[in-house]
């Protein structure tokens, strides 16, 4: 069983919580992928999403592991995008639980790209599946969140990402 890392409801509700994560993560995209634009604020990274980040890549592309751990959650059968709030519902993902109780979320996957099946371990690096134009967005990006439980709650709380490799627009370094 994968250890549980909670924060408590008291530390949920301090809006400028600036946890980091335990470990560095690898990149949830391929080094030498092109990133063009990095979006740490935006009105979806409010409340518990608040450290998430948004990579603007091509469409398709690919989605790989940023570190070891089982796919907790995955769901890539919408293929509905638009700018408003009703469209968050058609978003597909995929949740990994790593071995400290961190969760790694990726949004926006593309429709039947999913790679990986609840239950199943992966690694760090490995394909999980395709950048799509899906769930509330008007461009292809990947929603990287890292996450820890809220004790006595279903929620999560951001943490931030702590990289191996920087983040920047560009080709991706290793």
């Amino acid at each position: 069983e994968l250890a549980k890392r909670n924060v408590s409801e008291a530390e949920y509700k301090v809006e400028d919580m600036a946890e980091l994560t335990s470990v560095e993560y690898g990149t949830p995209i391929p080094l030498g992928t092109v990133i063009e634009g990095l979006i740490y604020e935006s009105v979806s990274h409010s409340g518990r999403d608040q450290h998430a980040i948004d990579i603007a890549v091509e469409l398709h592309t690919t989605i790989v592991c940023p570190r070891d751990g089982v796919v907790i959650h995955s769901r890539d059968i919408h293929d509905q995008y638009g700018p408003t709030v009703e469209f968050a519902r058609y978003n597909n993902f995929i949740e990994i639980e790593h071995e400290d109780g961190e969760i790694t979320r990726l949004s926006h996957i593309a429709k039947g790209s999913c790679r990986v099946k609840v239950g199943e371990r992966v690694k760090e690096g490995q394909e999980l599946g395709k950048v799509g134009l899906v769930g509330r967005t008007t461009r292809p990006h990947l929603h990287w969140m890292v996450a820890v439980r809220v004790e006595g709650d279903q929620r999560y709380q951001s943490l931030k990402i702590r990289h191996k490799y920087p983040l920047k627009e560009g080709a991706q370094e290793g």
